[in-house]
């Protein structure tokens, strides 16, 4: 007998615009290589496991893949680079589905301020065109693990104007 154990992430992101119009969002998500071994040690308690914290926005479109790493998502040369805000530990919950509590909710919401839109050197307005859901390391020092990270694709982005409100639901769900 062999049992597997599949841990998949979904974002929901919901954009409040100034005018009161709303945009939402579903993005199915990967779970990268450094984020598969976060999790396994949190599911095994190593001591080491460490803890979900932030989660991140920004321009690059290139492809997610199973190899990337919080160095690619924040050392990006591109102008603007990406903006990271710490999880909202009072909108964030374990969800109970069918009985049987399988999933959490990330939430962190990007308030309708410059300092929560991508904006250039010239102040110009950027795409939101991925999304970052990172964690801290229980190792000392503790560094910044990247767990997921998503895309919207070439040419295809979130726009976000600085008198915007996005809010962003990262829900892991483990079967």
């Amino acid at each position: 007998m062999k049992d597997n154990l599949n841990i998949k992430g979904t974002v929901f992101l919901k954009l409040e615009k100034k005018d009161g119009s709303v945009v939402n969002k579903t993005i199915e998500n990967i779970i990268v290589n450094t984020g598969k071994e976060f999790f396994a040690k949190q599911i095994f308690n190593d001591s080491t496991a460490g803890t979900v914290t932030q989660i991140g926005i920004g321009k690059d479109d290139t492809a997610q893949v199973v190899g990337n790493t919080i160095t690619s998502f924040k050392t990006a040369t591109t102008d603007p680079g990406p903006i990271i805000k710490n999880i909202e530990s009072f909108n964030s919950s374990i969800e109970t589905i069918g009985g049987i509590e399988n999933q959490i909710d990330f939430v962190t919401t990007f308030y309708d301020t410059a300092a929560d839109t991508l904006l250039d050197a010239g102040n110009n307005k950027h795409e939101i065109k991925e999304l970052a859901l990172i964690g801290l390391s229980g190792d000392s020092p503790q560094e910044d693990v990247l767990l997921c990270r998503t895309t919207f694709g070439s040419g295809v982005g979130f726009d976000k104007a600085t008198t915007d409100v996005v809010t962003v639901t990262w829900r892991l769900t483990i079967n």
